[in-house]
């Protein structure tokens, strides 16, 4: 699969970056970075305000312009807190953050527990490693990491084994990315101890770097052909900042006044898929509605025949997937596809829901069909 990521900065607004990222050409990602605004991922240093005990949860000072709150959380007011932004702003509602921290590697996923109040090292797998004894391997090794490196923390710690992890015979090369983001944990703290914590400041200490980093993050993955922008100076800054990368970002020369995104054949796409009514390409389409409690997909079968069912919904099924992380739907999720007389139909199409959600980076869960004939799925938004 060739994956590219397209970087649009000409018409818009300063400090902007509107991004797409393709697979195989196809937009199965895009948005909009604001680099002076909260992103997921950022680390901040706040003042617990109001504790809510009945919600396990605090309300906090961030230096920013809407209430922020912590969940899992019921530390007493006026206790200056490091922090994780594990949701940005959104519609009305302020940043959520959480006392865990967490920094991703191309193999690993290390989350600080840092106000637990035991001491433990817990190892988990991502569920797309499927093979028993690749399983095993990685779960042995990396369980006794603090037995040969002995990290200097005392709460609780998770590595999360990702699925790129599967392909290594150099076992020590996760050793050596686990040591890294120890110390990017060290290096934090002490920034935090130093200039915040002893000072009782608030305030945004740590963000993603550029726009390639916020990328990685939220695809959990750094396997692009290409990274194609629109301006040889943020070409230019990207190279620098990723010199492993540098070879597969390009620039268009600025005497090319086209819109990047059309020379690349992705903006007629995206205006299609972006609709209310998304046409697949054997005529049925689907229906995409927002309500305050969940999102509503509707497959219409437009002149396909029923004989088709399966067929139309199968690929409704994909296109569906692929709306989710396009538009980053998350929630509740229920999709209404044609009805089907065959139980084993349903139980192909539920299946085939499950194969082909493995792919999205965030989280998604299939529910399976209710007895109305109803697909019920959550997605974690990123």
């Amino acid at each position: 699969m060739k994956r590219n990521i397209l970087l649009k900065t000409r018409g818009e607004e300063k400090n902007n970056i509107r991004f797409v990222v393709t697979e195989n050409g196809e937009p199965v990602f895009q948005g909009l970075f604001k680099s002076d605004t909260v992103q997921n991922g950022d680390i901040f240093s706040v003042r617990v305000k109001d504790r809510l005990v009945s919600c396990n949860a605090v309300f906090c000072d961030a230096g920013l312009d809407k209430p922020a709150f912590i969940s899992a959380c019921n530390l007493a007011p006026g206790k200056i807190l490091l922090v994780q932004a594990e949701s940005a702003e959104h519609d009305k509602k302020g940043v959520r953050f959480s006392t865990n921290i967490r920094f991703t590697g191309k193999y690993t996923v290390l989350i600080l527990k840092q106000y637990s109040d035991k001491l433990d090292f817990n190892v988990s797998l991502s569920r797309k490693i499927s093979d028993s004894e690749t399983k095993k391997r990685l779960y042995d090794y990396i369980s006794h990491y603090p037995s040969r490196h002995s990290p200097d923390v005392d709460f609780t710690c998770e590595v999360i084994v990702r699925t790129s992890a599967a392909e290594i015979t150099d076992l020590s090369l996760i050793d050596d990315e686990i040591n890294d983001l120890f110390q990017k944990w060290y290096n934090l703290l002490r920034l935090f101890r130093n200039s915040y914590l002893n000072d009782g400041r608030t305030g945004a200490i740590q963000g993603f770097h550029d726009i390639l980093d916020y990328i990685v993050m939220h695809e959990h993955t750094a396997d692009f052909s290409e990274i194609i922008t629109d301006s040889p100076v943020l070409s230019h800054m990207l190279c620098e900042n990723h010199p492993d990368m540098s070879a597969k970002i390009k620039s268009m020369p600025m005497s090319n006044s086209y819109d990047i995104f059309a020379v690349y054949s992705v903006d007629a796409k995206l205006q299609q898929l972006l609709r209310h009514h998304v046409y697949l390409k054997s005529g049925a389409y689907i229906v995409i509605d927002y309500t305050e409690a969940m999102t509503v997909i509707d497959v219409n079968s437009g002149k396909n025949t029923v004989d088709n069912s399966l067929k139309i919904n199968l690929e409704a099924a994909a296109e569906i997937l692929r709306q989710l992380r396009l538009r980053d739907i998350g929630g509740i999720i229920i999709c209404d596809f044609i009805n089907m007389d065959s139980k084993v139909s349903e139980e192909k199409l539920v299946g085939y829901l499950k194969d082909k959600s493995l792919i999205d980076s965030a989280s998604v869960y299939i529910a399976g069909m209710t007895k109305l004939g109803l697909v019920e799925l959550t997605r974690k938004r990123r």
